[in-house]
């Protein structure tokens, strides 16, 4: 079950440019610049080149990053974990990057992203609105901390992304119930920018439905731009806006009631 409430997703893009072009094509004067890429890790050997590369494709808008079954078995996991964070330090400063794929192999609980790696991205890229992690748990350094909720601590201070998909390697991925209220919390009274949460089925069904479709009533109301329009900080919205927005959901009572019992001196003459 997918948190969002548009078919206007970004899709997937068939097809990326490979990292190393081939050598069939033609060389012209002034090369176009890249702005796909797909980065195939298989061991922390080869990061060096990889790095190295990313730092000069500073066009870069879309990047994929696999992370093969002989990454995760040929290391030791501490040497892992350095790797990813340094390879998501370089991706988080490409100044145009807006979508980030992280996927893994089909290995169970063995593939693992640290939770720190994740919050560079999620901290210091000022363009990213596509964030995905596929096939891969996420490993915390305090093991009693659940990712979910601490990915929704981040996403209170993020006013960029907006399409956020955690889908995980194992059933052994750690979940606290309460890492529901913690997401509830982040969407209905820190951030007005994020239009999709899609987490994965497995954890989805521990939610109440009564706190679904609470996330889901934020998110749309984040998706058609309302409430950064007129609840923001930095909103100028006249009482003109006002009666506007309103207009235009005088079908929907629940958005009603939730705009004017956010500002009830609107009702005010």
């Amino acid at each position: 079950m997918i948190l969002q409430t548009s078919n206007d997703v970004a899709a997937d893009p068939c097809t990326v440019d490979a990292l190393s072009s081939s050598k069939n094509n033609e060389v012209s004067q002034r090369p176009a610049i890249q702005r796909h890429v797909t980065l195939s890790l298989e061991s922390a050997t080869n990061l060096d080149a990889m790095c190295g590369r990313l730092q000069i494709m500073m066009g870069l808008e879309k990047v994929h990053v696999f992370l093969e079954r002989s990454f995760f078995i040929g290391n030791h996991a501490k040497d892992v974990a350095d790797s990813l964070e340094r390879l998501m330090e370089i991706i988080a400063f490409l100044p145009e990057l807006q979508w980030l794929k992280i996927y893994g192999p089909f290995l169970a609980s063995k593939a693992g992203i640290p939770f720190s790696a994740l919050a560079k991205i999620v901290k210091r890229s000022k363009t990213l609105k596509y964030l995905h992690i596929s096939h891969l748990n996420i490993t915390m350094a305090n093991e009693t901390e659940c990712p979910v909720a601490a990915m929704a601590e981040l996403l209170k201070k993020n006013s960029n992304i907006r399409e956020m998909r955690l889908h995980f390697g194992s059933t052994k991925q750690k979940f606290h119930p309460d890492s529901q209220q913690s997401i509830l919390e982040m969407i209905q009274h820190h951030n007005n920018s994020l239009e999709c949460f899609d987490l994965d089925h497995r954890l989805l069904q521990k939610f109440s439905p009564r706190c679904k479709h609470e996330i889901a009533f934020f998110l749309m109301l984040n998706q058609n731009g309302l409430r950064k329009r007129l609840l923001s900080p930095d909103s100028n919205a006249t009482h003109e806006d006002w009666c506007e927005a309103l207009a235009e959901n005088s079908a929907k009572t629940d958005v009603i009631f939730y705009f004017l019992s956010s500002n009830p001196i609107f009702c005010v003459p």
